[in-house]
């Protein structure tokens, strides 16, 4: 009798920790952010960079362009980084310099060099076309060089910058979507559904979500990452087997 009693009493412990154990393994609040923080200020720095290049070819801006007459030629644009031109994650100062072709007044291609400007360190073959108030910039992420490395390989992402009917380009609104997949010993993938960047917060996107999944040998972890208007640098989380909780955006 004590055998058996004994017996079942450590079955329920054991299951008891290893329903712990999985718990702990799949919460949202020990999900790595940091792909997606990269994802997030790469895209919303190179958005808000080659839309603001194109229109410098055309209007007066915050930044200095040595502009062309004919189509298809050459466009550089120097972008001095302050209040009038800003980084729109954590404002930072620096420079930027963009240069590239100039298909037609609303189409270009850029490569692009930050210094100084936040963690984007390079990029090349960005295209933006701008229609009315708008422009969407368009890259891969292996075209982009941050200050911790190249970005995913496998990922593609779009950036609209929407314009406020007025010249100063510190007030666009941009929102980011794409996905990316990264490989190595684990597969990281990422998805970005409409996450907002709005001049009124340099903090976090105030609006849109994303999925973050960890696949590994033996486990997969997957969060779901909502952004909220809070101006606080933290998001939301979500996830399989967990609650929810506000974790800071690294």
């Amino acid at each position: 009798m004590c055998v058996a009693n004994c017996q079942a009493e450590w079955l329920r412990w054991g299951v008891r920790y290893l329903l712990l154990f999985l718990v702990a393994g799949c919460s949202p609040k020990s999900a790595d952010l940091k792909a997606l923080a990269a994802d997030l200020h790469a895209g919303s720095t190179l958005g808000a960079m080659a839309s603001l290049g194109l229109r410098a070819a055309s209007e007066a801006t915050c930044a200095m362009a040595k502009v062309c007459t004919t189509y298809p030629c050459a466009l550089t644009v120097d972008v001095t980084l302050g209040d009038g031109c800003a980084v729109p994650l954590d404002g930072t100062t620096g420079s930027v310099t963009l240069e590239g072709t100039l298909q037609s007044a609303i189409a270009a291609t850029f490569a692009t060099t930050f210094v100084g400007a936040g963690v984007v360190v390079s990029a090349h073959d960005l295209t933006v076309e701008r229609s009315g108030a708008s422009s969407t910039v368009s890259y891969a992420g292996q075209d982009v060089t941050t200050r911790s490395g190249v970005l995913a390989a496998q990922s593609s992402w779009t950036v609209v910058a929407a314009g406020q009917d007025t010249q100063d380009p510190s007030d666009d609104v941009l929102t980011l979507s794409g996905s990316s997949q990264g490989t190595g010993g684990a597969v990281d993938q990422i998805e970005v559904s409409g996450a907002v960047f709005d001049p009124s917060c340099r903090l976090n996107p105030v609006s849109g979500r994303a999925t973050v999944q960890h696949v590994a040998l033996a486990s997969i972890q997957q969060a779901e990452v909502h952004f909220h208007a809070l101006c606080d640098g933290k998001v939301d989380l979500g996830g399989s087997g967990a609650g929810s909780g506000s974790v800071a955006l690294p």
